[in-house]
């Protein structure tokens, strides 16, 4: 790449923000051609890439490598640990969708993902989060809108966490509870919130 000669005029031919330029200079003139190349790169390299011609580039890639570049483009507008999550979490999407390109998902392969993950025994908040990553991506790559009414994340199955009295309803519960033995017998075997809520009735 750089400068070459069609007939007897010299062209540009070089590569900015990832994207090839290929143009005239209009001389023919070797001396007049080399500064002419070196303005234009310059102002090439100030002109911000075009978001839609970039997107379109993105959208060609393989999941793979959307999602390393997604990462290391992102690095300095976050954390290490989250780039290192998303590298992380597109590890099984990898796996499942190899060298398939990201222009190529489909709505059903997002279902057959997640079927395949649950098949293997993955929580249901493991695949919504390994899918989050692949949605940022898709979004970046402007293609989430062909999946946004399609797409539905599972629901959590796993029960909620208990909750840990405050140092006032442990109180309130021990005061409760001297005041009838059969109470008291009941924190220390029974459900302390079950106990609470009879207490408040």
């Amino acid at each position: 790449m750089g400068l070459w000669k069609r007939g007897k005029h010299y062209w540009l031919d070089t590569v900015v923000h990832g994207e090839r330029h290929r143009e005239p200079l209009g001389t023919t003139d070797w001396r007049e051609a080399r500064d002419l190349e070196k303005k234009r790169i310059a102002e090439l390299q100030q002109r911000p890439p075009d978001p839609t011609k970039r997107a379109r580039k993105f959208s060609t890639l393989t999941v793979t490598a959307a999602i390393d570049l997604y990462a290391d483009e992102r690095r300095s507008q976050v954390s290490p640990r989250m780039a290192a999550w998303w590298k992380e979490m597109g590890r099984p999407l990898a796996a499942f969708f190899g060298d398939k390109r990201l222009r190529k998902i489909s709505p059903a392969d997002l279902t057959a993902y997640q079927n395949a993950r649950r098949d293997l025994g993955r929580a249901p908040k493991t695949v919504n989060s390994e899918l989050s990553v692949l949605r940022q991506v898709l979004k970046h790559a402007k293609l989430w809108y062909r999946f946004s009414d399609d797409y539905r994340a599972l629901k959590n199955t796993k029960p909620p966490a208990g909750q840990a009295l405050t140092d006032n309803d442990q109180a309130h519960l021990f005061e409760i509870a001297k005041s009838n033995p059969a109470w008291f017998f009941c924190v220390h075997r029974c459900d302390a919130g079950l106990l609470l809520r009879l207490a408040r009735l």
